[in-house]
């Protein structure tokens, strides 16, 4: 026997297919529930039905804590950034290089087939403070060059040529270290797959920047 506030009634479970988004197929149900509350309204005793557990809620508070995660890191590594180099144009240089890789992880996410989950999200959450790394170092460097009296595009070119190898050489150490997560087998591979290899998407997006968008910012901005 089932009540819902006093009230006998019928209790349906709808259960996702495996490799299906909760989110979406609640979302989806939600839709479908209004229609049919539509068309019972003309039936005897007015039947209606009503969402009582919603398993999409506590993914949605956890999606909503690791963005807000996301944004705080952004924040502060914007501020950190500015407190060492004091200087505003080399701030926004450098702070270009997190839009950048998050957006560039993004377009590969979906290349691959990953979906925005808790792991994709935790994975961007983490790299976040080291997606700025590359284009700091390459900063310095070119700002180093103009102190020095060079060209602004002059420095950019000497400047970058000096830490690429460097650079490249941090990129790659960070990805030896989370690239084999989207290897595993098993269960735990469904798991770490789209964690470790969305971080080094969104570490070689921050590598093409730092090499690029930085030197080119700093040449002409």
């Amino acid at each position: 026997r089932a009540y819902v506030n006093g009230n006998r009634s019928l209790f349906l479970n709808a259960f996702r297919q495996s490799g299906s988004n909760t989110i979406q197929v609640v979302e989806g149900l939600k839709k479908q529930i209004e229609k049919i509350n539509a068309e019972m309204l003309n039936q005897p005793g007015k039947p209606q039905l009503t969402v009582i557990r919603d398993g999409s809620t506590w993914i949605h508070i956890n999606v909503e804590d690791v963005k807000e995660s996301i944004l705080i890191g952004i924040v502060l590594a914007v501020f950190v950034v500015f407190l060492f180099l004091g200087n505003g144009r080399s701030t926004i240089i450098t702070g270009l290089a997190l839009p950048n890789s998050l957006i560039g992880a993004f377009i590969l996410m979906s290349i691959a087939g990953f979906s925005i989950n808790i792991m994709t999200l935790l994975a961007l959450s983490l790299s976040v403070g080291l997606l700025i790394d590359d284009a700091i170092v390459v900063r310095e460097n070119i700002f180093r060059h103009i102190e020095m009296g060079k060209t602004p595009r002059q420095a950019a070119l000497e400047g970058t040529a000096e830490v690429r190898l460097a650079v490249i050489a941090t990129t790659l150490a960070v990805v030896s270290v989370f690239g084999p997560m989207g290897f595993l087998k098993g269960v735990t591979g469904q798991f770490f797959r789209s964690f470790g290899l969305t971080i080094c998407f969104a570490m070689f997006i921050s590598l093409f920047d730092a090499l690029t968008i930085a030197p080119m910012l700093s040449a002409y901005f």
